[in-house]
């Protein structure tokens, strides 16, 4: 394991001791704006509202390269954002970071839709492939995105992950063997 990925645990798991040490004062924010951002790792995850990795991970201000989008699917414009990350922050170290009781995965499954909601619906019918276990769905979906990523950026090493609602607990998902 890196040591982003360590950091990202360690973080995590003062979270879920709700020991965080979350700095978000105006020294900080002032240190940031005058040092720019170098952010340690780049998260891919989910709008839903109650997935806030600077929380889940105990980041401070610059931290984290935080793309939300619901499903944490991967368009034109996440890969845009990563390639930014990637080479202008030199950040080498991502997670897609799915979720428990996600509704991307729920609506793809149920087949629940809206009027805009295909076009993140199909990119994660793909990914689930048939999956109807909500769980291992978001498993699925994760590491389909991981591995997505991969492909694309071979210098960044990218690891999926599940974030338990429930609990705060973030479980990395180990990938397949298959690619």
């Amino acid at each position: 394991m890196g040591d982003q990925l360590n950091r990202l645990l360690e973080g995590n798991e003062r979270f879920l001791e709700e020991k965080p040490r979350l700095d978000f004062s105006p020294d900080q924010r002032k240190a940031k704006t005058e040092l720019g951002q170098h952010p340690y790792a780049i998260i891919v995850c989910c709008s839903d509202a109650r997935v806030c990795p600077e929380v889940i991970f105990d980041a401070t201000i610059g931290d984290l390269f935080v793309i939300r989008v619901a499903g944490n699917i991967i368009s034109d414009a996440e890969l845009a954002s990563i390639e930014y990350a990637e080479e202008h922050l030199g950040v080498s170290f991502a997670m897609v970071l799915g979720h428990t009781h996600c509704g991307a995965i729920h609506s793809a499954i149920s087949g629940e839709s809206g009027r805009y909601v295909p076009a993140i619906l199909d990119k994660v019918k793909t990914a689930i492939a048939g999956i109807s276990d909500e769980r291992e769905a978001s498993k699925a979906n994760a590491q389909h995105w991981a591995t997505y990523i991969q492909d694309r950026f071979p210098r960044l090493e990218v690891v999926p992950g599940l974030y338990e609602i429930d609990t705060g607990f973030v479980k990395i998902i180990r990938q397949s063997q298959s690619k």
